[in-house]
Parts: C-alpha cells; structure tokens; sequence
C-alpha cells in the first residue's frame, strides 16, 4: 500500500502543534536581555555597586591607623630685667594606632555590616530580575491575548454589514422583532468596541515589553506564541528570593551580635616617635618614643551596655520573625499558585468544551440555513456570537492558565513548553462558508441512494488529507457519492505542526457526522513497534485525545520492520504489545490493520482481544473474487466472532491481480452482492486503498 513515511514527521509532531515561525522571538531570548536592559534591574545593580564600593572603604580603614604632626614657632623669653633671649624650635610626631575592645569592635561591625549588605544587596537585584521576568512573561501573555482578541473580534465582524442589512430587511417585512434586531446590533457594538480596546492593550503591552528589554517596538517582531506549562511534580527549589531576602536579613543580624564586643569602650594602642630642635640649645634635637593605651568608657557603662544587649536583642527577634513571616508566606502563596493552577487547567478543560459546543452549533446553524426555511439566519446569527463570547472565554481562560504557570515559576517550580495551542485558531470558525457551496439537500442524500449498488458498508484509507481539511463540505459530498460511509483518515507531519489542526479537524467531523460519515483515526509506521519509538505514537495519541474520531486504526505493518521473517515471533510480540499500549490510552475504539497471512497464527482472536483490539480490517491483496471469498470465510473462523472488515486495493501502481484499479467499480459491486450472499447480514464492511485511487475508478 501507499502511505507516507512517518518518521519524516516526528520532529515537527514533537516540538508542538505550532512551528515558530523563521527567527521569531521566544520568551527565552526576550528574558536575557531584561539584566541589561529592564529599569529596576539596572537600578537595583548600582545598588549593588555602592554596597561593593563601601564594603571595600570599610575593609581598608580598618584596623591599624597612622597619625602624625609637625610644629614650629620661635620664642621670645626675659632672660633679666635688662635683657631677653630669643629661639626658634620645631618638631614632629608620627606613630601608628589600633583599636581596641569596643573601638575595634565598633570597626569590625561597620565591616560585617558593609558584608552583610552587600549580600542583600546582590538578592534584591536577584528579586528585583526575578520581579521583571514575572512582569515580562504576563505582558507577554497579554499582548497575545489582545493580538487574538482583536482577531477573534475582527472575525465575528467580517458579516456585521451583511447582517445588519439582512436583520434590518426582515425587520422592516415584520419577521424579525425591533428589540431581537436591537439585540443583534449590539453583538456588533460589543465586538467593535473589543477589537478597539484589544488595539489600544497592544500598543501598551509592545511598549512595556520594549521598556524592559530595550527592543524597539518594531524589533519584537515576530514572536512566538507563549507556551507555558508548570512541572507540578518537581519544584526547583524550596526557598523563593523574598525568603532569601528575609533569611539574609536573619543572619546579618546575628553577624552583627558576633561583631559586637565591649560596647561603650573605646580604646587604641598607641606608638609614636616625636622629634624636636631648638636653636638656642645649640642646635640640640631631642627625640622620644613613647607607646601607650588610651581609653574612655561612660560613667553609666552598665546601662549603656544593657541597652545596646536589648536592642540587639529586639533587632535579632525581629528578623527572625521577619524570616518565619516570608516562609510562612511563600507556602501559603505556593499553595494558593498550585490551586490556582489546578482550577485553571479544570476551567481550560471547560471552556474548550463549551467553544467546542458552540462551534458545532455554528456548524449545525449553516447546515440547517441551507435547508430549512424561517428564522434560521437569525438563529446562525445568534450562534455565531454564542461561539464569539465562547471563544473569547476560552481565550481568557488560556490566558489564566499561562499566569498560572507563571505563577507558580517565582515559587520554584520549573515552566516547561506544552503542545497547548492557542485558541487564536478558532477565528476561523466565525467564517462564512463559501456562497457558492452546494445546498444542503444535495449534500444530505442518504448513503444507500449514492452507493453505487454496494450491498456491503464501504470505507476507504485516506493518507493524504490536505485537500479534504481544506473543504470539508466537497469531501464529504465526494465520500458519499462514492458511497464510502467510513474514512480513515491520515495526517502527515506538515499538518500534526499546525496550530489550527484541532480546529480543521473539529470542522472536518462536524460536516462528516451530521451526513452519516464515521472518521477514524489513521495511524501507521512499523517503528512505533520498537520500545524507543513506542513512546511517541502514545503521546501523538494523548494529544489528538479531544477530538471526537469514531476510533483509531493502527496500520503498523510488522512485514516492514527490520528482523521479518526471521524474528517473527518477537515482532508479532512487538506488535501485540504496542496494540495493547495504543488501546490503553485511547479514547476511541481500536481496529488492527494486519495482512491476511495472520489469520494463520490459531491464537489470534484471543490475543487481539487481549490487546484491546474490537475490530480487525485484514488486507487481501487480489483482485480474484475467488480468492477474496476464500480469505473472509477464514476470517470468519480464525477471528472467532471478532468483528473484521476487508481491504482490497484500487492502487494503479499494484498488478491486475492485486488490485481493481483497472477492472473497475462493477467488478467491486459484484464482489460485495458475493459477500452478502456468503454471509448475509453479517457480511463484514469492505474498505478500499486507498480513496484517492477509488474515486478515480469508473
């Protein structure tokens, strides 16, 4: 058969639903540039600057001292009562001082205080960076909830004037009330009146968001969408930098008791060396050296040392209660941000169920505008702002739950990036589908009447899906005049990297139920069969979880992996194994598609059920009607009441004898009409490989 090969997908599938666009800016390269660029960091960091540049003054004027003076006068004495004596002298004193007891200890605290605020310092810089990345990372989820307001609002505008000509003409020939009109206009009122204040929000937050990383409004384009998620399960750290801040606080102070010895005493050892000349003495110098201990102390020493014990007391309680409030506060707060992050993933849930809902109501409103006559405009009008205001609330609600995570950061819990897709995507579904699209009733026509004679249920594999996401109207038109009831549908990894894919999907079975038309799920590589592979094909699975596929089809192919036909048991293991895990996980029902070789293993049915298989589509590759009622009624007997399907080829590429491409659909017809005779009314489903080739058989 002809599929895609899968493995060329998983890069895209893996790093999430959206690929960045070329060079876009990420919130990781907008936050390393908030140190050298936000205000209060810059501010913060002088602060730390000063605090080095005093500690540094403190540490150099302590501990010993020079002191020294010069002098010289000349001296007029009465030597008798008729004569006098005149001199000249000079001299100087240079000597070194050390503090001690309560003067050392009064240099030894400026110091340790000069340390300790330093530190400080250098966490409040960190909290003041820590506060800047919190108020980048919220600006940076603002401007894009105002980005996709504004689109979401200039979705539900692009019919405003078709509306209000439509609601004014039925008002006018008394179909429609004054007030229902009335009502309706200002629908349009309140989403012009968004879209303007979504405007205004973005210019702000481009600003802010310039201010704190020192890029020009211009230069923060494009960007990529924020894609945050907190890991519940392993906080980085228990202590957050408020608590640091408090705790630095704590032992600053008892640094500063340790500091403080002898208060109220100041004292210094003293040596000098003084030098002196007088020229009467016949020019004799004269020098000395002295050394000595100076001190001083208050009268009320005591006191004075009971009152600096209690202070540094009450200073010491106070920090430490001062830390025991920001810890008691940093786990009250932890806790509230991990609740709060819990409720937001729960109303997340909530409103992409609702925006669901509404989308599907818009889808039905159109479907039955076609159709029916009456108030049915009004009511698609009235939907269409049902699913505004729930995308909007969606909106909002992914908004909150990127706060959250957000949140949570500044408590120690890493962000981790998410698949999450923004709801931007959702504009899409406020536009009109095409004017020229076909009537309702001529896309509504029950299957049997298209059919083409088919007795059997008819389905077909369908790899490449572009075409039928892009309309789902035509394809689904196209299905049923084929008289194909059942698609397996597959995506290849252009598409699994689209942020609208939910959406396009969403659409796609929306259209396909409301006609009849079961989607499954299609899925295939024989990879995904190895234990290192494994892992991906169950989270591609958990990722799609929310869409409302009719089930999952596994065509893994286990003739096509490395090992076959020589470690066939193993493989068969591999691929039982991997069924299991892929039904374990999924919301949907699972099919096998296998070759019919299998039907040979006796313990298959079992195994498959084991597996968590409920439906087994088996491939015959042949065109010889002989043959293929042959390998049915072996399925019959080999599945043992499992519900199977077969699947025969239309491919070109395959031989004539492999495939109905060149005996075309009446040959097809007349090996279900042989089916139905062969089991009635328990004659299994036949699908086709694959749709493309089918259609294109006469």
């Amino acid at each position: 058969m002809t599929k895609p090969p899968f493995l060329l997908l998983m890069p895209a599938l893996f790093s999430g639903l959206a690929t960045p666009v070329a060079c876009a800016l990420g919130l990781t390269e907008l936050e390393q540039r908030l140190a050298a660029h936000a205000p209060s960091v810059a501010f913060q960091q002088q602060e730390t600057r000063i605090a080095q540049s005093r500690l540094t003054q403190r540490q150099a004027e302590s501990g010993w001292r020079l002191f020294g003076s010069v002098s010289g006068g000349r001296t007029h004495e009465i030597a008798t009562a008729d004569s006098t004596r005149s001199y000249s002298n000079h001299g100087y004193t240079v000597g070194a001082s050390y503090p001690l007891l309560g003067s050392r200890s009064q240099q030894r605290l400026r110091e340790v205080e000069a340390q300790q605020e330093t530190v400080a310092a250098g966490a409040r810089a960190a909290l003041a960076l820590d506060e800047a990345r919190t108020r980048l990372r919220r600006a940076y989820v603002a401007l894009w909830q105002a980005r996709e307001q504004k689109r979401l609002a200039e979705a539900f505008l692009s019919d405003a004037v078709q509306a209000r000509q439509v609601l004014g003409e039925r008002q006018q020939a008394g179909l429609v009330l004054p007030s229902d009109a009335q009502t309706a206009q200002s629908w349009y009122t309140l989403a012009e009146n968004r879209r303007q204040a979504a405007l205004r929000s973005e210019q702000v937050l481009l600003a802010e968001l310039s201010l704190l990383t020192g890029l020009s409004p211009s230069g923060l384009e494009p960007l990529e969408p924020p894609r945050l998620a907190a890991d519940l399960k392993r906080p980085a750290n228990s202590e957050t930098t408020a608590t640091a801040l408090a705790r630095l606080g704590l032992e600053a102070e008892q640094a500063r008791i340790r500091a403080q010895k002898a208060p109220g005493i100041e004292a210094a050892l003293t040596v000098s060396v003084s030098n002196s000349r007088e020229s009467w003495a016949s020019d004799q110098t004269g020098r000395a050296v002295q050394a000595g201990i100076n001190f001083s102390l208050p009268f009320e020493l005591g006191r004075l040392r009971s009152a600096v014990a209690e202070e540094s007391a009450a200073r010491l309680e106070q920090a430490r209660l001062g830390y025991d409030l920001a810890r008691q506060q940093s786990t009250q707060g932890r806790s509230e941000a991990e609740a709060a992050y819990v409720s937001a993933l729960a109303d997340t849930e909530y409103a992409r169920e609702q925006e669901a809902a509404a989308a599907r109501a818009v889808t039905e409103r159109r479907l039955r505008r076609a159709l029916i006559a009456g108030d049915v405009q009004e009511q698609l009008y009235r939907a269409r702002f049902n699913y505004y205001q729930a995308a909007q609330q969606r909106l909002e609600q992914w908004a909150r739950l990127q706060n959250a995570a957000v949140d949570l950061a500044r408590f120690g819990y890493p962000l981790v990036p998410t698949p999450l897709p923004l709801p931007d995507r959702m504009a899409s579904t406020l536009q009109e589908a095409p004017a020229a699209a076909p009537s309702l009733a001529a896309r509504t026509q029950p299957v049997a009447q298209t059919a083409a004679g088919l007795a059997v249920t008819s389905g077909a594999y369908l790899w490449n899906s572009h075409s039928t996401l892009a309309d789902p109207d035509a394809a689904v038109m196209a299905w049923q005049a084929a008289g194909i009831s059942r698609i397996l549908l597959g995506l290849d990894g252009s598409q699994l990297a689209e942020a609208e894919l939910p959406v396009r999907l969403q659409a796609l079975l929306d259209t396909a139920h409301a006609r009849g038309v079961k989607v499954s799920l299609l899925l295939g590589d024989a990879d995904w069969m190895t234990l290192q592979e494994r892992p991906r094909l169950l989270a591609l699975i958990r990722q799609l979880a929310p869409l409302p596929f009719d089930g999952l089809n596994l065509d893994l192919e286990v003739e096509q992996s490395k090992g076959w036909p020589e470690e066939r048991a193993a493989l068969r293991q591999a691929w039982l194994d991997t069924l299991r895990a892929a039904a374990a996980v999924s919301p949907w029902p699972l099919a096998a598609t296998f070759h019919h070789r299998h039907l040979d293993s006796p313990d298959l049915a079992d195994a498959l059920r084991a597996a968590g298989v409920q439906e087994a589509c088996v491939m015959i590759f042949s065109s010889r009607r002989a043959t293929v009622l042959a390998t049915e009624r072996k399925a019959f007997q080999s599945l043992a009441g499992l519900p199977y399907s077969l699947v025969v080829s239309a491919e070109p590429a395959l031989p004539v004898s492999e495939s109905f491409a060149t005996l075309g659909r009446q040959q097809i017809a007349t090996l279900a009409q042989a089916l139905l005779r062969q089991r009635g009314a328990a004659a299994p489903a036949l699908y086709f490989q694959t749709w493309q080739d089918y259609q294109g058989l006469k």
